[in-house]
């Protein structure tokens, strides 16, 4: 196998190319069958796995935090939201009417765009809870994708400190 045809698969595993297509580009330039252009682009991929995984963590690492922080803050949102909606539901309840606390006193702002809401749509509380699974959803779904380089970080770290040790 050519040098070219080999940086040309690393760099188009790199940008995770449809396999499919890659295999039909190696198909096509060598003139080898698919079984053939398979095994080539799999031997290639596992020689060079890890060059791979290393120009592909700039973009994964961006993606993942971005999802990361959009998702803590729809959770947030949400969760405060939820409590100023039900500091504004005890307090309405309440036959003393009692005081709820500091959080009531430091959120007086907020309550009044909670009841704002409340009043202008009955469809609040669906979308609230909509929002909030949707952020746990990018939470997690973000440390999921995150995992394969966490991995890769912690492995070159761990051998890098414990060298000497082994």
């Amino acid at each position: 196998m050519d040098q070219a045809l080999h940086d040309a698969i690393i760099q188009k595993l790199t940008r995770q190319v449809d396999e499919d297509d890659l295999i039909l580009s190696v198909c096509k330039q060598q003139g080898v069958s698919w079984a053939e252009a398979n095994a080539l682009i799999e031997k290639v991929r596992a020689e060079h796995g890890e060059t791979i995984l290393v120009r592909q963590m700039p973009v994964k690492m961006l993606i993942a935090l971005a999802t990361l922080v959009l998702g803590l803050v729809l959770v947030s949102l949400t969760v405060m939201f939820t409590v100023d909606l039900l500091t504004m539901v005890n307090s309405m309840l309440s036959a003393r009417g009692s005081d709820v606390g500091d959080l009531a006193r430091m959120a007086n702002a907020n309550m009044t765009l909670v009841q704002v809401v409340m009043q202008n749509s009955p469809y609040v509380v669906p979308a609230i809870a909509a929002l909030l699974i949707n952020g746990l959803g990018m939470v997690f779904g973000s440390l999921l994708g995150m995992r394969e380089a966490w991995d890769w970080l912690i492995d070159k770290v761990g051998s890098f400190l414990f060298q000497d040790v082994c």
